[in-house]
This record gives C-alpha cells, structure tokens and sequence, in this order.
C-alpha cells in the first residue's frame, strides 16, 4: 500500500455563519438530487398564475433541501448545532438556502481538486459463473 492509499482523503470543509463543519462526499445520485433541487428553487415563482402551486411546491422542496443539507455534515454536532438554530429561529427558509448553496460551491470545489488528481488505475474484475 502506498502513502497516498494509506492517508485518510481530507474531507472538504465550509465556514458559514462563524462555524466550521467537515463535509461528506456526495454520491452521484445525491449530486443529482442535489442539482434537480437547486435547479427546482430557481423556477419557483417565476410566474404569478402559479403562486398557490408554488407555495406547496415551495415546502417540498424546503422540506428535501433539509435532507440533503443534514445529509452532507460528517459530525453529528454540526447537525446538532443546525438544527438548534433553526428551532431557536436564528436559520430561517432563507438562511438555509443560502448554506444550500454555500454547500454546494464547496463541494463542487473540492470535487474539481480531484478530478485534477492523476487518476488510479483501475483492475478489470472477473465474474464468475
């Protein structure tokens, strides 16, 4: 095994509001998730006929975002720390939009840094019958 094998991958990490938090990786289907999510709160509201519609589809998509926002911290004190600001009203809808796409730009950050990696070499694997 190699040094670069053997050392733990740095997570990436985000400072938002004055705390630190350690970030997990996204899979690529969170990451899909992620996108449709954010690709969702930019078209609610952009025509007025759809306010009522908007409104509900407004909370699904808050009450998704939510998921993928608690999703994504390694420690459970950051999860703690969140949620007891939101409870307590210092994190409103807003607020947590704008840690969605502070999230976000740090992990799209961090996974172009590794895409810049040389990549590993991959072994064919046999499948038996």
């Amino acid at each position: 095994m190699t040094d670069a094998e053997s050392t733990p991958k740095k997570l990436p990490e985000v400072t938002w509001r004055g705390r630190t938090m350690r970030l997990k990786i996204p899979n690529s289907a969170q990451l899909m998730t992620w996108s449709r999510m954010a690709t969702e709160f930019g078209q609610i509201g952009q025509t007025p006929k759809d306010q009522e519609i908007d409104k509900k589809r407004y909370q699904k998509a808050l009450q998704r975002l939510g998921s993928i926002v608690f999703g994504v911290f390694e420690d459970e004190d950051d999860k703690d720390w969140l949620e007891d600001e939101i409870l307590e009203g210092r994190i409103d809808d807003e607020g947590l939009l704008d840690l969605f796409t502070s999230l976000g730009d740090q992990i799209g950050n961090f996974q172009e840094d590794d895409d810049a990696a040389p990549a590993k070499k991959k072994t064919a694997r046999r499948v038996r019958e």
